[in-house]
C-alpha cells in the first residue's frame, strides 16, 4: 500500500480521522520516535513500569501526534494517546492514562485494516446513496 496522507473523516469512530498519515512506508518509524522519553518519564512518575517499545511500528501518526503501532512479531495493535476524546478504546492495563490503549474491535494489524476498510466502504455507499 502506498499509504495515504492528511486524511479527514466524518464520524469520531472513523480510524482515518485526522490522520497526518496512515499506512506510509517512508513515514512509518520504530518506537515511539521523540515521545520515548516523555512516555517513559511519565511511567516512571505514575509508578509505572514502561513498556518495551523500540520494536514497536508505528505506522499512523494523527494530526496532534497520538500514533498507531503495532507489533510485528505478534501483529498486536496499540494506541499511543496522550490527546484523545475517544469512546472506542481501552486503556491497556498497568499503564498510565493517557498512554497506552486498544481499540475496539482492531486487535491485530490485519483486523484494523478490516476495520478501516469496513470503514471506508460504509463512507463510500453513504455517499452514492
Amino acid at each position: 500500500m502506498g499509504g495515504i496522507q492528511e486524511s479527514y473523516g466524518s464520524d469520531e469512530k472513523d480510524l482515518a480521522l485526522c490522520q497526518f498519515f496512515l499506512f506510509t512506508g517512508s513515514r512509518c518509524e520504530a518506537g515511539l520516535g521523540d515521545l520515548k522519553i516523555a512516555y517513559e518519564d511519565w511511567c516512571i512518575q505514575c509508578g509505572y513500569t514502561p513498556l518495551p517499545t523500540d520494536h514497536l511500528i508505528t505506522f499512523v501518526i494523527e494530526g496532534n501526534g497520538n500514533r498507531t503501532l503495532y507489533d510485528p512479531t505478534t501483529g498486536k495493535v496499540l494506541l499511543y494517546a496522550f490527546d484523545h476524546n475517544f469512546n472506542f478504546v481501552t486503556p491497556v492495563p498497568d499503564q498510565p492514562e493517557p498512554t497506552f490503549y486498544t481499540i475496539h474491535g482492531a486487535d491485530t494489524f490485519t483486523e484494523y485494516v478490516e476495520l478501516l476498510a469496513r470503514q471506508w466502504l460504509e463512507f463510500v455507499k453513504k455517499e452514492e446513496g
